[in-house]
């Protein structure tokens, strides 16, 4: 009975430290918001049903996933859902009994999260969430260290991942990198430079970009495989299809919202729908149609024919998308919104709501900006 008393205070004890030392590699508010960061990831959203499919069959990938290939960089302009695509592999790879899924979604919009130690920091995290008993890898190297020290000293992180995945499992470990054009360019040049002559058969690495050359010519070397949505033709495809598809469940969305019964005419706006959509066409293309569509005050009393005209006139490209949308902005917030896109322009980095605020109250002498609750309403 003793004996069996004393096993679980032992089991109790080990227990807490192994949460100290966990809890060593947790960011705090100084290196990231995390309720912020979260928020974002919450944000992006989920693929739609019948997508990303076509890539996870795609050879390349199949043979990141269930191949030799232990590393993998997809490439692909905006627009095209690199951050869905890593928001659902981190999503379907979290199963019981699978790889420890750990992920980083860099975002270059001021704070931390565009910070590679930032990211290997929140990595090694979440390792040790998925699995404390690594914590006994690196317990000699960290225990006596304070937090600030373990955050902020990228060397130092590295050899603790290193550590941790000579004694991991084969393919018991999954990264995942979302954005990396978006990391700062000096924390990201110690990744790479960490990346040389890195391997292990513990790790498979998964990670996004734009088609960005600095960023392709830097990772070539390190990589197992790269693959450019835009230039590979069965990628090419799959993407059309993907668009497409989301692109319908958008329109039946919006049919029945607006309550179009006649099915003449939604056959017409589905056939017209899919002709704008054809082609080398983008997810935001997809979102900013419909944003467009969504602002239309047409009466559910409206002739039919007024549905059909609507969608001859709706935007063919991008640009007159954004156009339209700020055309429809009142004339007296115009001078406002204006303002706004010259400091967006002008700004070296992306600015927070309050950055803005200042800004514009320095910019201009308006009293409708003396007060920040007649600010949010315009932000657009």
């Amino acid at each position: 009975m003793k004996t069996g008393l004393a096993s679980e205070r032992n089991r109790q004890f080990a227990l807490r430290q192994q949460s100290k030392l966990v809890a060593k590699f947790r960011l705090d508010e100084a290196h990231l918001d995390i309720d912020q960061y979260q928020a974002y990831y919450e944000d992006i959203s989920n693929p739609s049903s019948g997508t990303t499919e076509g890539f996870r069959e795609h050879r390349i990938y199949q043979e990141w996933d269930f191949g030799s290939t232990r590393s993998l960089l997809v490439v692909a302009n905006p627009g095209t859902g690199k951050s869905v695509l890593t928001k659902s592999l981190h999503e379907s790879l979290s199963r019981p009994g699978g790889p420890a899924v750990c992920s980083f979604f860099f975002k270059d919009r001021g704070g931390q999260q565009n910070n590679m130690n930032v990211a290997l920091c929140h990595i090694m995290y979440q390792l040790f969430q998925n699995r404390p008993d690594w914590t006994v890898h690196v317990v000699d190297d960290i225990q006596n260290k304070d937090q600030g020290d373990i955050r902020s000293n990228f060397r130092l992180l590295w050899e603790l991942l290193h550590k941790v995945l000579v004694k991991a499992e084969p393919d018991s470990i999954v990264v995942l990198l979302d954005a990396l054009d978006e990391s700062e360019p000096g924390s990201r040049e110690k990744f790479i430079q960490h990346l040389h002559g890195f391997h292990s058969p513990a790790l498979k690495l998964f990670c996004t970009a734009r088609p960005l050359s600095d960023i392709i010519d830097d990772f070539h070397p390190v990589m197992d495989s790269i693959l450019d949505l835009d230039q590979d033709a069965q990628c090419r495809e799959f993407l059309s299809r993907d668009i497409q598809c989301v692109a319908s469940q958008r329109l039946e969305r919006f049919i029945q919202k607006r309550k179009i019964e006649n099915k003449s005419v939604c056959l017409q706006l589905r056939e017209m729908l899919r002709k704008r959509v054809e082609g080398d066409r983008t997810y935001l293309f997809v979102k900013l149609l419909f944003d467009v569509l969504d602002k239309k005050k047409l009466s559910m009393t409206r002739s039919l024919r007024a549905w059909v005209k609507e969608f001859e006139n709706i935007p063919e490209t991008v640009f007159d998308a954004y156009t339209e949308i700020l055309d429809a902005i009142d004339e007296a917030d115009r001078e406002a919104v204006k303002a706004m896109l010259e400091i967006v322009l002008a700004a070296q980095r992306p600015l927070t709501v309050q950055e803005m605020e200042i800004a514009l109250k320095v910019g201009m002498d308006d009293e409708a900006f003396e007060r920040g609750d007649e600010f949010n309403p315009l932000l657009i």
